[in-house]
């Protein structure tokens, strides 16, 4: 087994994901990074900034640039909390809703083409190997974090 190989391989399909998620949204007028709002969005229908922040495991600053990007494209709307005039609370547009809806059916079709031609075995077989890499990294880092 050469772990070398499978890192590029892993660094390669990443890549090759981001690339095809940046191509998709070439119309937009949109960043990659800034899907997840949308679709975060598209469930919640409105949320604080800093409960989006914690939810992308972002920082504020981030994600209000990336909320002013989506205001300035008409994607997002913001208004602040009646409960707590120092929040604001973003939800999307109509034109937001209405681009969120496409790249969910978007990232369902990206989806189908990454799995495509694995069997049921094959897939739960790699979710079994992403739960346990998932699981080393997370234990790496609660040592880390308690040394």
């Amino acid at each position: 087994m050469d772990l070398n190989e499978i890192d590029r391989l892993e660094k390669s399909v990443q890549q090759l994901m981001f690339r095809t998620a940046f191509q998709n949204l070439q119309d937009t007028g949109i960043h990659p990074g800034q899907i997840g709002i949308l679709c975060i969005l598209l469930e919640s229908q409105e949320l604080t900034q800093s409960e989006l922040a914690r939810i992308l495991e972002a920082s504020n600053a981030s994600v209000g640039t990336s909320i002013r990007r989506l205001m300035k494209a008409g994607y997002v709307e913001r208004r602040c909390n009646p409960s707590d005039q120092r929040a604001n609370i973003v939800r999307l547009s109509d034109k937001g809703t209405a681009l969120a809806k496409l790249m969910r059916s978007r990232r369902i079709e990206l989806l189908s083409i990454k799995y495509g031609g694995m069997s049921e075995e094959d897939m739960t077989g790699y979710q079994t190997a992403l739960q346990v890499i998932q699981n080393n990294i997370m234990v790496f880092l609660e040592k880390k974090g308690s040394q």
